[in-house]
């Protein structure tokens, strides 16, 4: 048996591979909440529609973004 590998749209592999990016690409949307930490800094998830790849772009506490980063997809059995 092979294990595919997960494939994800153009527009995702474009933030993959840019260092620094911090805006979201159309097909991405926020899951819920962000989540505020302690020092005021918070945490946004985002959900691409087209290729369903997870990310979480951080803000620090004076608002500045600090890019995306590839959250783990698990799918739950």
């Amino acid at each position: 048996m092979t294990e595919q590998t997960p494939i994800i749209c153009d527009a995702c592999a474009t933030i993959a591979t840019s260092p620094g990016t911090t805006v979201p690409h159309q097909q991405m949307q926020v899951e819920g909440e962000p989540a505020v930490n302690a020092d005021g800094s918070f945490d946004t998830s985002y959900r691409c529609v087209e290729c369903n790849t997870l990310w979480v772009s951080h803000t620090d506490r004076w608002g500045c973004a600090g890019g995306f980063q590839l959250l783990p997809n698990i799918k739950s059995s």
